[in-house]
């Protein structure tokens, strides 16, 4: 064999190996990240997407990126000093991300580009945690409590605005419809306790009230958790209770755009039977996601995925014993067939241990379980970020990390707004114990943000005070 004929065939195996090992991962698995809460996900692409929830000790809030195998692109954790969690995320048009959640006991909204790099982050006070965001234009609206949000591009706050029908509103969903200009909100209220009532509402894109109803299925408890377009219209599905009994039913309503209830489907009660996960799949097919079974009861606990028709009638479904550790969030379309489904799964029932769950489904509702994948936050057991000293500082302050294993690593400032102005150190670290100069020359009085990067993974943020 000559020298040429020898590197075509080395490039020929080469690309053989490389077609097997690609081949060898599923596309529809079931796979665990590091300790936390999975709470949301966004679609990039058919191939790429967001999950956003809480991590580990300290409770930092997690977002990451990951690829169609479910393999990390990137991982990053915002503060583990305090309580902090990403509630829900949105891809942005730069193919980044936006984020709601509560950072250092403050609502927030924060932005990574598609690199992980945190673009800017602002925090305010007041009100319920946000819960829900869309992405409207170049604006975004939140939700929290019975407060509406809108945001600009830079997440700066334009207007807020509360319905008043009840204090005790929560609204879960938003849509917003660019016909008519229109954001509708679904969520439920207690009205009369133990009664509680489904809720849907309408602010035009000035933060007017154009329109609240409100909504009442069996005798005790109706829930709107989520709300979606459909057809000339919009679905709303949830739970409701009877006066008899506590265990919840799931169901369905078309309502139109003056919100009235066109049709409804209550589902056949499966043994305390809660919504997880809802969205319109393919057009005109519905999604559901649930979890059943009650442990006091003896009753065998079910993750249960089923798919119907406009009408309620169930052409697929995908029936799991999940022996009360495994629990969904939320779900989501992806438009190749396949869905997103993220939450959480416990190491027992009285769990003391949670790692963030994601699960891909193909089309037929199946999936394989892949072998736990440790996220970055093991990265908390070999690095060290300290607390500035003194804080609030003029001129400088003293940063200390320690590294226990060799890494690459970054020592990053950022404004308020999240921009990077700084970088302290820069390189490949032995491990040891280090020290930062960081100095206030040519900045003005105000909150900064420091961050450790640990190879590529944003592994500790923390905030330090100029007071000139």
């Amino acid at each position: 064999m000559n020298i040429k004929s020898k590197v075509l065939f080395v490039f020929a195996l080469f690309f053989c190996f490389v077609n097997i090992s690609i081949k060898a991962q599923s596309l529809a698995w079931e796979k665990l990240y590091g300790l936390g809460y999975g709470n949301e996900s966004s679609r990039i692409d058919d191939e790429t997407f967001y999950v956003c929830g809480s991590g580990p000790a300290g409770h930092p809030a997690v977002v990451m990126k990951l690829n169609q195998y479910g393999n990390q692109i990137w991982y990053r954790e915002f503060d583990n000093t305090y309580t902090s969690y990403a509630n829900c995320i949105v891809t942005t048009d730069d193919k980044g991300c936006v984020i709601i959640g509560n950072i250092q006991s403050h609502k927030a909204i924060w932005k990574y580009d598609t690199d992980g790099n945190l673009l800017w982050l602002k925090n305010f006070d007041g009100g319920d945690d946000l819960e829900k965001i869309i992405k409207v234009g170049a604006s975004f609206y939140a939700v929290g409590g019975n407060i509406v949000f809108k945001f600009d591009s830079n997440g700066n706050l334009i207007w807020t605005k509360g319905f008043t029908i009840n204090a005790r509103l929560f609204i879960h969903d938003i849509y917003f419809e660019k016909n008519s200009n229109t954001l509708f909100c679904a969520g439920d209220f207690l009205d009369q306790y133990p009664v509680t009532l489904g809720f849907i509402g309408k602010i035009d894109a000035s933060g007017n009230i154009t329109g609240q109803r409100t909504y009442k299925l069996l005798e005790k408890t109706t829930w709107y958790s989520y709300l979606k377009r459909y057809g000339n219209g919009f679905i709303v599905a949830g739970i409701t209770v009877d006066s008899n009994s506590f265990n919840p039913r799931v169901f369905f309503q078309k309502i139109n755009m003056n919100c009235d209830i066109e049709f409804t489907k209550i589902f056949p009660q499966d043994s305390n039977e809660w919504l997880s996960g809802f969205f319109v799949k393919d057009d005109n097919k519905l999604m559901f996601s649930t979890r059943s079974g009650d442990a006091n009861q003896q009753q065998q606990n079910k993750m249960k995925f089923f798919v119907t028709d406009g009408d309620g009638n169930i052409t697929k479904s995908n029936i799991i014993n999940s022996d009360y550790t495994k629990y969904i969030n939320f779900g989501m379309m992806l438009n190749n067939g396949y869905s997103i489904f993220t939450g959480y799964k416990g190491n027992t029932y009285y769990a003391t241990e949670f790692k963030i769950l994601v699960i891909k489904l193909d089309s037929s509702l199946n999936f394989s379980t892949v072998n736990v994948s440790e996220s970055s936050s093991s990265i908390a057991e070999n690095f060290s970020l300290s607390q500035n000293y003194p804080n609030p500082f003029n001129p400088n302050t003293i940063i200390n990390y320690q590294i226990k294993n060799s890494a690459l690593i970054s020592l990053n400032i950022y404004d308020a707004n999240g921009r990077l102005i700084k970088i302290l150190e820069n390189g490949f670290k032995p491990a040891g114990n280090y020290t930062a100069n960081f100095s206030a020359e040519g900045l003005s009085s105000g909150v900064y943000y420091y961050s450790l990067v640990v190879d590529g993974v944003v592994f500790d943020t923390k905030k330090a005070v100029i007071l000139k």
